[in-house]
Order: C-alpha cells, then structure tokens, then sequence
C-alpha cells in the first residue's frame, strides 16, 4: 500500500470511527454521567447527615464553568477535615457541572478536554475502592464510608453497597467511551501531522535519526501550524508508526473499521446453584453439633478416675463450683498442605463455643426462609457468606481432626474402649466442604468467563 492509499484510507476509516462513536460512546458517556453524579451525590449527602462532612462556609458558591478536578495535593493532618469538606464538595458539583451542563457532542472532546474528563473521573478511584487505596482521596472517602456503614440500619448499607456497584460500574463504562474518543482524536491528530509531512517531503522515515524527524516536525509545526500543542508522546508513536509502515498502516485501519457484533451462546449464570452451595454447607451443622458432644463425653471420660466416697465427693463439689472453668487440650494440628503437624495448646472452650456459633449460622443461612431472602441479594453479596462459612470450616475440620486423633491417642488405658471416635462425621463434613467448593468454583469460572466475553465487546446469548 502506497502513503498516498493510506492516507485516503485512514481519512475514511477516521470518518466512520466518528460516526460510530456520535451513536455509541456519547450516549454511554452521557447516561454513565447521570448515573454517577445521582450516586456519589447520595452518599455525598449520607456523610453530610452523619456529620463526617460539612458544608464549608467559605466555600466558592459560584457556578462551576469548566472541566476540573478538585485538589488531590496532601494536606496536614490539623487541616485534614477543612479540606475533605472543600474538595468533596467540589467534586459534587463538578459531576453535576458535567451531568447537567457539559456537551456531550464529539466536537465537544479535544484531546485536552479528554484529559480533563479522565482525570474528574479518576479523582476517587471506584473501580479499587478501598481503604487501603494508594490514591489518598479515594482513601479518605472510603474510610468515611466505612464509619458511615457502622452507624447505618441494613436498609441504608444496602443503598450505599448499590451506590458503590454503581458507581463502580459506570466509571468503568465512562472510561472505556472515553478511551475510544481518546483514539479519535490521537489519530485524527497524528493524521492531520502526516498529510503536512507528505505535503513538505521533507522526512525520510527510514534514513533520518529519530531525533532528527521529531526536530524536522517540531519545526514544521511552529512555521505551518501554528496553535497546535506539540504532543511529544504522540509525535513519538507517529515516528515508531511510520518506521514500521506498512504494516502498522494496516494494523490502524484495522483498528478504526467497524468491527462485526460477535455473538457467544452460553449458559447463563443460575445463583440458584449459590442457593444450593448455602444448603450442602448447612448440612454440616448437625455433623458439627454430633462431634462436639462426643469430645464433651470424651473430655469427661479422660478425666474420670477410680476414687474413694471422699475424692468422688470432692470431685463433684469441685465440678459444680467451676462450671465455666476453660479446658485445654495439647494437640498436634496439621498444616493446610497436610505435610507438617504443629503443637498446639488448644483453648478446647472457647473452640466449640466458636464453632456451635458458626454452625448455628450457616444452619440458619439454609433454611426455606433465609434462602428466600438470599435469593433476593447480589451474588457477590452471596458468595462472601459462602466463602466466610468455607474458610472457618475448613480451619475447623484440621483441628477437630487433631482433637479425635488426641482422644484417641492420650486417653487413659481405662476408658479407651468408651472413647467416641468422630472419623464417620468428619468424612460427611469432608464431602459437603468438597461438594461446595466445586460448586462454587464453577461458578466463578463461568462468571468471569461471561465478564471477560463482556470485556472484548461480545454480545452473550444466555440459554
């Protein structure tokens, strides 16, 4: 291909790409800006009632006029409320400038304004949010949140869980729209560069140093483009383009030509199977009840000793006036790998107690009612109660297998034959923990596949 047949390409191939993104990223962009105003605005006004903000007096009233990310430079703790009540405010009312006011028109996005967008929609990062965020704004608004989740009822946790998913997923809507304008414009950009460069014959792609062409372009763009930024990232990428020509010709019209619909037929997410996953767990808890009282009588049989009339006595006195007395047991428990076994100075009180609390639970979790009630939660709301419930019993199952090898193994000559032995129990608890978590894995996997399909633009077909 000639550079005279690029360019007449690459001025078509720019065209249809405008065309494409007037009826596909604008609208996007404009419903993802609605969108994430109306959230951030809600828990905005949570933390203004909670009083964790405050309408700052001496704020700027004045209506907002252009594009603009509010501070994100540190402060000094002593200023540390001043400023989150200053710049979260402005970020407010920025979203707003933008949801309300701003021109969604493609005319409207030059690659500064594209700069201005990416770094409003970026000043709290939603798509990491977290307190243990690197970016010290989305920290602070996230540890905020969650002081605000402490003081709320369910109902109110619920609105703010929805309000951060929504966000969340907006963000990344608006930044993927952004990103395909950004291409727009950086092409359009780099086109406008070529046609004068062509026109001057002044380059010669493949004899002059890098250094010399940027030199060359930079001094053409200050005698005949006058006005124009000199973008050196991008004059950068117009050299490597060019050094590389034709195959990276090629390889952009190819990126700027409407891309067929790709359709994937799959079987679409059923949280019925997390439904089923949350009974197969509470099944465990009359397991979990029956072992239990078998080490109790276990405990009480090791312990048992022939005594005279006196010591019985004694004994039961002493039994009667320590009933909340702990009992420790040394055990050895096996690591997770199940290669090296650990002495452990086991607190045996505090374990069942911990553990009829946590069976009690899940138990509860599997009933007709509650499964209802789940049904009606996100999954990924589902899946943290899966996950939780399956880490502790999975941390429990190694040490009630250590405590029915202790009985076992330690128990006075006298009262082994009485020694209730647990192994029957524990296969059904093995079984459940291993049923679910194939369950589970299944689903994550079809879940993230169905996410990535998403991700590279494919329509899903869900039967």
């Amino acid at each position: 291909m000639t550079e005279e047949v690029f360019l007449v390409k690459l001025a078509k191939g720019l065209e249809q790409y405008r065309v494409k993104l007037e009826s596909s990223a604008i609208p996007k962009m404009k419903q993802s800006a609605s969108v994430l105003h109306s959230s951030y605005k809600n828990l905005y006004q949570f933390c203004l009632d909670k009083k964790l903000l405050s309408v700052d007096q001496y704020s700027d009233e004045s209506a907002v006029k252009e594009l603009k990310a509010p501070s994100s430079d540190p402060f000094i703790e002593s200023e540390r409320q001043v400023e989150l009540n200053i710049r979260f405010a402005a970020y407010n009312k920025q979203l707003e400038y933008l949801n309300t006011s701003f021109s969604f028109n493609i005319e409207n996005f030059d690659l500064a304004t594209v700069k201005q967008l990416s770094d409003l929609i970026s000043y709290i990062d939603w798509t990491s949010f977290s307190e243990n965020s690197g970016k010290h704004m989305t920290r602070a608004f996230a540890v905020m949140l969650g002081t605000l989740r402490l003081g709320s009822d369910a109902m109110q946790v619920k609105v703010i869980k929805n309000d951060l998913k929504r966000l969340r997923e907006e963000t990344q809507n608006f930044k993927e729209a952004l990103q395909d304008i950004a291409l727009l414009r950086k092409e359009q950009y780099k086109s406008e560069l070529r046609k004068r460069i062509a026109f001057d014959g002044v380059i010669d792609y493949k004899e002059d140093t890098k250094e010399d062409i940027e030199k060359n372009i930079r001094h053409m763009m200050k005698r005949e483009m006058e006005g124009v930024p000199f973008y050196s990232q991008l004059i950068n990428q117009l050299i490597d383009d060019e050094m590389k020509a034709p195959a990276s010709w090629e390889e952009l019209l190819k990126k700027l030509s409407p891309e067929e619909k790709k359709t994937v037929t799959t079987k679409g997410l059923d949280k019925n199977e997390l439904l089923i996953i949350i009974k197969e767990l509470g099944k465990t808890s009359l397991l979990l009840n029956k072992i239990l009282k078998k080490f109790d009588e276990n405990g009480i049989l090791i312990n048992r000793k022939k005594r005279n009339f006196i010591e019985k006595i004694a004994f039961a006195l002493s039994e009667a006036f320590n009933k909340n007395k702990k009992i420790f047991y040394d055990i050895e428990v096996y690591n997770a790998e199940h290669t090296v076994k650990k002495a452990v100075h086991m607190n045996y009180t505090h374990f069942a107690e911990e553990l009829k609390a946590n069976a009690h639970k899940i138990y509860m979790l599997s009933t007709p009612e509650s499964l209802k009630k789940l049904s009606e939660m996100d999954d990924e709301d589902i899946l943290i109660k899966i996950n939780t419930s399956m880490d502790v019993f999975k941390r429990s199952f190694r040490k009630l297998s250590a405590l029915d090898d202790f009985f076992k193994e330690k128990s006075p000559k006298h009262v082994k034959s009485e020694i209730s032995g647990v192994k029957v129990e524990l296969n059904g608890i093995k079984m459940s923990l291993t049923t679910a978590q194939k369950r589970r894995n299944e689903y994550l996997s079809q879940k993230e596949e169905i996410e990535q399909l998403k991700k590279l633009g494919i329509h899903i077909e869900q039967t």
